[in-house]
Parts: C-alpha cells; structure tokens; sequence
C-alpha cells in the first residue's frame, strides 16, 4: 500500500508541479521564474494527465472501500460477533461492493464515450459533407462566444479545418461542451477504469478486515481482552483507518486544490462518523433484542 500511495503521490506532484510554480510566480509577481514554469517536458506531462482519470479513481474507489468496510466492521463488533463471523460478512461485502463499483464505474464511464464517440461520428460526417456550413458554425461561435472580429474569426476557423482532428475536437469542446482526446481509446478506457475501481475499493476495504483480523488473533494469543473493556483489536482498526484516511484524504485534496490537511480532517472525520452510528445503532439493536421489552413483538 505504501508503494502504491508513494506512486500516486509521485504522479500527482508532477503533473501539478507546473502549475504550482507557475501560481506562485504569479503571486510573487517574478517575470522570471514564471518564464521557468513554462519550460518543461510536455511529452512528459500528457502522459501523466492520460493517467490522471484512473489516479482518481483509484483515490475515491480506496475512500469508499476503508469507510464502508471500517463501518461493517464497527457494526460486526458492537454485537460481539466471533472473528470467523466478521470476517466472512466482511470479506463477502467487500467483494461484492467492490464488483458492484466497479460495474458501475465502467456503465456509466462506457455510456459517456459511447455518446462522445457517436457525437464525434456526426462531427466528421458533417465536416465531409457540409464543410462550409461547418466552418461558419465555428465563425459564429469565435464571434458571439469571444468576442472576435469577423475577419479573425473566419481565419481562424480556416486555419483549424485544416488539421481535421484538431478542429473536430475543438468544435465538439465549443459547440457541445465535450472533451474529446483524439488518441484514446474507447473501449480499453471504460475496462481500465472498471479494474481500478475493483481493485482500489478491494485493497483499501481490506485494511480494517486484515488489521482486525491480524490484531484479534494476537490478542487471543496473549489474553489481553482480560485487561481491556473494548477489543484492543478494534482500536487497532480504528487507528490504521485514520491513518489511510488521512493519507487519502491528502491525496484527494490535491485533485480537488483544496488544503491537504482540511480534505484529510474531512475523510477521518466522515469515517469516524460512519464507524460511530455503525457501532452505536448495532449496539442498540443487539440490546433492544436482548431486552424482554419487544422481544416477544420482534420475534428476536
């Protein structure tokens, strides 16, 4: 996990590393170092920001993994459940959840390359038999979307029909809002994507299942539940999700340029909260259960 974390991380700082400097150039207001952070290795940056998707994917796939399975694992020890129980409840949700994001991960991502794909067609059926009307939508968009000239704006539609794939993806950006990358992929992205959600939902979920599973058999090894009220295992749990959580929580405040530190309170946060009512709403069920009070209503 830690590999994977530095390998993220690694990746994130390189492709935002340009655009941090050149902001704070900007404030500095030095002409100079802002020059700097123009210059670089461009072939190196679009080869990150081709991976930038599924980086995020595997960031809110590990988020929605540890919290959904640290709050079953909550819930599994509030009543008492043995370690076989918890792990096979756990292990069949973590699975299943993670099949199930994943499924959904590469539905709707197929949908929308699907429609950009069928929009793009149209585009370039367009282009071939109706070329003129075509450059005229694009003059009409460069005057009334920004402000140019006729002039410009008719040169400017000329130059970019000249390189089809460039004007075909630039007018679907203008005219319809949708980025088209010219050299991807249809059908391999949707399935990358679908194993990345699989995979970062299934390893990070398995952090608090393995770390409770880890530390409960060392406890039973050396009897410590004879000097503690509350499983020593659980809070063992508790602690490595808050650590993921935190880094993860980092992670995700880059993508989303806030403060590292304000994104990763707010994932520890939202996972102690989930863990909390998990915890206390199985903990209230059980004793309801095992109360005479509608035990005999319920039929528990």
């Amino acid at each position: 996990m830690n590999t994977l974390i530095r390998i993220i991380n690694g990746n994130l700082q390189v492709l935002n590393s340009r655009i941090h400097a050149a902001r704070v150039a900007y404030e500095q207001r030095d002409i100079e170092s802002s020059r700097m952070a123009h210059i670089g290795d461009l072939h190196q940056e679009n080869h990150i920001h081709s991976h930038s998707e599924l980086l995020k994917i595997v960031v809110f796939g590990g988020l929605d993994g540890i919290v959904t399975i640290f709050a079953l694992v909550s819930g599994c020890v509030a009543v008492h459940f043995k370690l076989k129980q918890i792990f096979t409840i756990c292990m069949g949700s973590l699975l299943a959840d993670a099949f199930a994001m994943s499924m959904g991960e590469y539905v709707s991502s197929s949908a929308e390359h699907e429609f950009i794909n069928a929009e793009k067609q149209r585009e370039e059926w367009e282009i071939e038999h109706c070329p003129e009307e075509e450059i005229s939508e694009m003059v009409e968009i460069y005057r009334n979307k920004h402000g140019f000239s006729l002039q410009d704006a008719n040169d400017m539609a000329r130059l970019a029909f000249k390189y089809k794939n460039f004007f075909i993806s630039h007018m679907m950006m203008e005219e319809l809002g949708l980025l088209c990358e010219v050299n991807e992929s249809p059908r391999l992205q949707p399935i990358k994507g679908a194993l990345t959600m699989f995979l970062s939902f299934s390893l990070f979920g398995s952090i608090p299942l393995l770390s409770f599973a880890f530390f409960e058999l060392f406890c039973n090894r050396y009897s410590l539940y004879e000097l503690y009220s509350i499983k020593p295992s659980y809070i063992f749990v508790c602690l490595c999700c808050v650590a993921t959580l935190s880094i993860l929580g980092m992670i995700k405040g880059k993508f989303c340029s806030i403060p590292p530190y304000k994104a990763a309170f707010t994932m520890v946060l939202s996972g102690l909260i989930s863990a909390s009512m998990s915890y206390f709403v199985a903990s209230f069920i059980s004793y309801i259960s095992e109360s005479n009070i509608i035990t005999a209503n319920l039929g528990f």
